[in-house]
């Protein structure tokens, strides 16, 4: 990290986001939100040398923050959805088989809104074919857990070969593929659907699901904040 890169905790910089959808309610939190300006999220454990073009990102102004969950760095940005699940008063089984089943239950929201052919990998990837759309991670303290994801709608794909180097762990279905060869995005793979329209879709599917399973009073119906 050079002294002159400033990470900053990630939450600090949601004034730049628009929110398509959020929900709470009986210790349920979910926002879909679509970030107004290119950011890089560290994982909890990242290291910003291993993982970014330090260099890059300062002469771009991109800021840099960390999520606290796990997992390496992702470029955020417009045209990328992220989903932000939080549960107090309650902690789910740890780790790999949690994500995979709220990786699950996204990409059954997602097949409400028409998009189909999703598969959920190990570790909470979302993937069409061979190419990941989506990436997920989990944090689990005490008495909280928060789910977050990043879904790739219409980003601009060649920020991530700018701004991140090859990660210094992957999923064997990379297969040690560079970013442009490895990512994808839903409008890439032919679902245009604009991201405020989708992120609604998304919210309501997935608080449907959410509450679902914790039963009825889980939660009360989101709402569309418009800006």
């Amino acid at each position: 990290m050079t002294a002159s890169t400033q990470v900053t905790l990630v939450g600090a910089l949601e004034s730049g986001q628009d929110v398509c959808w959020e929900g709470s309610g009986s210790g349920l939190t979910l926002r879909v939100t679509e970030p107004r300006q290119v950011e890089v999220v560290l994982g909890r454990c990242s290291r910003a040398d291993q993982e970014v073009y330090l260099d890059r990102v300062q002469a771009a102004g991109v800021p840099v923050s960390r999520r606290r969950g796990g997992g390496c760095a992702v470029v955020v940005g417009p045209g990328v959805l992220v989903v932000s699940c939080t549960w107090t008063g309650y902690r789910p089984p740890y780790p790999v088989d949690w994500m995979e089943d709220m990786s699950g239950k996204v990409g059954l929201a997602l097949q409400g809104a028409g998009i189909t052919g999703l598969e959920v990998r190990k570790g909470g990837d979302l993937t069409l074919g061979d190419r990941k759309v989506m990436g997920a991670c989990l944090y689990v303290g005490a008495d909280t857990a928060v789910y977050g994801a990043s879904l790739l709608v219409n980003p601009d794909l060649s920020l991530f070969d700018r701004f991140l180097r090859h990660p210094p762990r992957e999923p064997a279905y990379r297969r040690g593929r560079p970013h442009r060869e490895f990512v994808t995005s839903l409008w890439a793979e032919g679902f245009r659907l604009s991201p405020r329209q989708l992120g609604h879709c998304l919210g309501g599917a997935l608080w449907s699901l959410l509450t679902t399973r914790c039963g009825a009073g889980c939660g009360h119906p989101g709402r569309e904040e418009r800006s």
